[in-house]
């Protein structure tokens, strides 16, 4: 059987737990921001930043489509990044 806290003991952990949901809701503030900060310097980059995740390409950027000559109305799923750069290898399966 376990021991009944004290109103004391009980008080200090509502206020370790709260600490806790604070440090983590400030936590996922800061991510939120670093990642709409860094989605703003790849759309905006001048380089052709592409962003992979073992296969189709996730993000539309507009320098990488310029380059690649293609709309953003295609699908680009189809699109295969792995063998950009690659000589005689076909971009599209």
């Amino acid at each position: 059987m376990t021991k009944k806290r004290t109103y004391e003991e009980l008080e200090q952990r509502v206020k370790e737990l709260e600490e806790e949901s604070f440090e983590r809701k400030r936590t996922e503030e800061t991510l939120k921001h670093q990642k709409r900060r860094l989605d703003s310097l790849i759309e905006y980059s001048s380089l052709a930043i592409v962003t992979l995740d073992e296969g189709p390409l996730l993000s539309k950027i507009p320098y990488f489509m310029a380059l690649m000559r293609l709309s953003f109305n295609k699908d680009l799923s189809s699109l295969n990044i792995a063998a950009f750069g690659q000589h005689n290898q076909p971009m599209t399966t």
